[in-house]
C-alpha cells in the first residue's frame, strides 16, 4: 500500500475514534516512510492520549526537527511541554509558531495560558487579547482574559471580558461567579478613591441585572444609594461575605492591625471579676458573631464554657479547629438570643454590630440572655456619614457596614436595662485603606 493511501486510512480510523487501529496505521506509514512528519505528529498525539508523555515528546520533537515550519507539531509539542511543567521549552515552541504564523489564534491562547500560570499577567492578557481579535467567538478566550486582568487588578477590563464570555456561553457558571467578585472589587476600589457614588451605583445595577439574587450586590447598592437602607444587613449578605473570606480572614485582620478581639477579651475579664477575685471556672460566655474564633483563646485561662454563634459555616469550621469552644452554632444572632433567657455571664460582640443598624431590639435580647449582673462587651464603629440627621442614630456606610453614634448606643443600653461599666473611645479600631477607623469599646452590666 502506498504511503498516501496508508496515511488516508490512518486519518479515517482516527476520525472515527478507533485510536488503537489508527496508531497501528500511522506506524505502518512510518514503516514505509520513516521520516514522515505528519505520521510522527499524530503518533505523538495518540501517545499523549494514552498518557505516554515521554513518547509523545519524542515523536513531536522528531516531527519538528524534520519539518521546522510544521505549525501544528510545534503547537502540540508546546502544549505537552506546558503540561509537563517545562515552561521555557513550551514557550519556545509557541514563539516558533507565532514567528511563522502570527495569526495562529490557538497558539496565542496557549501562550496566554503559559504566561498566566507563570504570573506574567500583562503579557498573558496581551496574548488572550490577540487570540480574541483573531477568533472573537471563543468564550474561553474571553474568560481567560478576564482571569489575567482580574489577577493584575484591572477589574474594569476583567468585567468586560467576563461579560463577553457569558454572552457567548451563558452556561459558564464559574465565570458568572468570577464576574460577581470583579464587580465587588470594582466597588471596593471605587470606595478607596471616594468618587461619585452614581458611578458605583451604575456598576451595581449591572451586577444586579446579571445576578438579581446576589445579596452582596443588593446590600452594596443600598449602601451606595443612601436611601431605604435596611435596618440590618441580611443573613444572606453576612453569610456570603464571610464564607467568601473565611480562608484569608485572620491574615487580613492581622494586616489591618485589628485589635477588637484583644480589647474585648481584656474588658470582659475586667468586668466579670470587678466584684470578685479572679479564679478559673465555668463562666458561660457567648462569643456573638464569633467568626474564626479569635476571641476564644484569649479567655480560656479563666473560663471553660464558651459558646460561639455565627452565620458563616466556613468561619465556624475555622473556629472549631481552635478546639476551645464548648459549643458552636450556625445561626443568626437575634434568633439565637431569643432562646437564651438568663444563660450567660458575659456576651461579647467584637466587630459584630457593624451589620446591625438600629441596636434597640438586639440589646434587649442580649439583656434577656444575661444572668443578673452579667456583662455585655462590644465594639461599634463611629465614623458616621456627614448628614446631621444621622449623627444621632446610625448610618449605613458605603463599605456596607453600619456606624453608630454615642447617643444611639447609650439609648439602646438604657432601654435594655444595661448600665455602662466602662466606655472607651478608640481612635484606631483598625486600619483601612491607610486610615484609622474610629470606634467605641463599651462594657455594660445588667441591672
Amino acid at each position: 500500500m502506498a504511503v498516501d493511501e496508508q496515511l488516508s486510512r490512518a486519518f479515517e480510523l482516527l476520525q472515527s475514534g478507533q485510536n488503537q487501529a489508527a496508531e497501528s496505521a500511522f506506524e505502518a506509514v512510518l514503516a514505509l516512510a520513516p521520516e514522515h512528519p505528519a505520521a510522527l505528529q499524530f503518533l505523538g498525539i495518540l501517545a499523549h492520549m494514552r498518557g505516554d508523555l515521554a513518547r509523545a515528546v519524542e515523536l513531536l520533537e522528531r516531527a519538528c526537527a524534520l519539518a521546522p515550519d510544521y505549525l501544528d507539531a510545534h503547537n502540540n509539542l508546546g502544549n505537552i511541554q506546558l503540561e509537563l511543567g517545562n515552561h521555557a521549552r513550551a514557550e519556545a515552541c509557541f514563539r516558533r509558531v507565532l514567528e511563522l504564523e502570527p495569526s495562529f489564534a490557538a497558539t496565542h491562547f496557549n501562550l496566554g495560558m503559559l504566561l498566566l500560570r507563570a504570573n506574567r499577567l500583562e503579557e498573558a492578557a496581551a496574548s488572550f487579547e490577540k487570540a480574541a481579535l483573531l477568533e472573537p467567538g471563543e468564550a474561553s478566550t474571553h474568560a481567560r482574559l478576564g482571569d489575567a486582568s482580574a489577577k493584575r487588578g484591572d477589574f474594569i477590563r476583567a468585567r468586560a471580558a467576563y461579560r463577553r464570555a457569558l454572552e457567548l456561553d451563558p452556561s459558564l457558571d464559574d465565570e458568572r461567579k468570577k464576574l460577581g467578585r470583579v464587580y465587588f472589587q470594582i466597588i471596593d476600589a471605587f470606595d478607596r478613591a471616594v468618587g461619585d457614588p452614581k458611578v458605583a451605583i451604575g456598576y451595581l445595577d449591572e451586577w444586579l441585572e446579571l445576578e438579581p439574587e446576589s445579596a452582596i450586590a443588593q446590600h452594596s447598592r443600598a449602601a451606595y444609594a443612601g436611601e431605604s437602607a435596611p435596618a440590618r444587613a441580611s443573613d444572606a449578605y453576612v453569610r456570603a461575605t464571610y464564607d467568601q473570606f473565611a480562608e484569608s480572614f485572620d491574615h487580613v485582620l492581622g494586616h489591618l492591625g485589628y485589635q477588637g478581639h484583644a480589647l474585648c477579651a481584656k474588658a470582659l475579664e475586667k468586668a466579670i471579676f470587678a466584684e470578685a477575685p479572679k479564679r478559673p471556672g465555668s463562666y458561660p460566655i457567648l462569643d456573638a458573631g464569633c467568626g474564626t474564633g479569635a476571641l476564644g483563646p484569649l479567655i480560656t485561662s479563666w473560663t471553660s464554657n464558651i459558646v460561639g454563634v455565627d452565620l458563616s459555616s466556613k468561619m465556624l469550621a475555622r473556629a472549631e479547629a481552635r478546639a476551645v469552644y464548648s459549643e458552636l452554632i450556625e445561626g443568626e444572632l437575634s434568633a439565637f438570643l431569643q432562646t437564651c433567657d438568663a444563660r450567660f455571664d458575659g456576651i461579647v460582640c467584637a466587630d459584630a454590630l457593624i451589620y446591625f443598624g438600629d441596636l434597640m431590639a438586639l440589646f434587649e435580647l442580649a439583656s434577656r440572655a444575661l444572668r443578673p449582673r452579667g456583662c455585655f462587651v462590644f465594639t461599634v464603629e463611629t465614623a458616621l456619614t456627614v448628614e446631621t440627621k444621622k449623627r444621632e442614630g446610625f448610618s449605613l456606610l458605603r463599605n456596607g457596614r453600619y456606624a453608630h453614634s454615642n447617643l444611639h448606643v447609650t439609648a439602646a443600653l438604657q432601654q435594655a436595662g444595661l448600665a455602662v461599666f466602662e466606655r472607651e473611645p478608640l481612635a484606631n479600631l483598625r486600619r483601612e485603606f491607610g486610615s484609622d477607623v474610629p470606634g467605641l469599646l463599651i462594657s455594660a452590666q445588667k441591672n
